[in-house]
């Protein structure tokens, strides 16, 4: 009796203990996240959306400010910059991020980074948010300081669209547009949200900063 006693409640315990870890462990709106590509293709590379926003070189100092939002990139190291992870129909919206959610990703960071052609280059994530035009390429671009249809992506398991789970930091996960394209990473490490699947390319590992 005793032992039935026990083992009841050391089973309730253990649902417990692995309830508070996988809550720990969940991501949540607000969160700074990288992401990394998945690709199958040598890709190896960090997704990040910046503007230059000053460069130092031959001796200038003081030039004048780009803010044009189309300065993206695919990153071979995991560099200050990031994305902020806001839910997409309501931003001040708190708690876990779940499969199948509409987010928004919001650029921020800053690093320096060297130039071989113009000296030092300062680059700021902008908090503008990840935009994709229906113009039929998946052309991205980070200049939008609203959330709208264009600026709105639902985030998928790769290993499974139908989960509807919390989604646990370092998972690997797939980003969908409003216009039913994935986000994807070419071997040339391009990025662009133009396919009609989630495979390799299109899986990102996502992690907390």
């Amino acid at each position: 009796m005793k032992h039935r006693f026990f083992s009841k409640y050391l089973f309730v315990f253990a649902l417990l203990f692995t309830a508070h870890i996988s809550t720990a462990s969940a991501l949540s709106y607000g969160d700074i996240v990288s992401l990394y590509s998945m690709g199958d293709k040598g890709q190896n590379c960090y997704f990040v959306g910046y503007n230059i926003i000053k460069w130092i070189g031959y001796g200038e100092s003081n030039n004048p400010e780009e803010d044009n939002g189309y300065a993206l990139a695919a990153r071979p190291d995991n560099s200050a910059l990031g994305w902020r992870i806001v839910n997409g129909n309501n931003p001040n919206q708190t708690g876990p991020v779940r499969y199948g959610d509409t987010i928004g990703l919001q650029a921020v960071g800053e690093i320096y980074l060297p130039q071989s052609s113009i000296g030092t280059c300062y680059y700021r994530g902008n908090n503008k948010y990840l935009s994709c035009d229906g113009d039929g390429y998946g052309s991205l671009r980070v200049d939008r300081t609203g959330l709208l249809a264009n600026e709105q992506w639902v985030i998928f398991n790769a290993s499974n669209q139908n989960d509807r789970s919390e989604v646990g930091n370092g998972a690997n996960v797939g980003f969908r547009s409003h216009w039913g394209r994935f986000l994807t990473c070419e071997p040339d490490k391009r990025v662009h949200a133009d396919r009609g699947g989630l495979a390799s390319w299109e899986t990102w590992r996502i992690n907390k900063k």
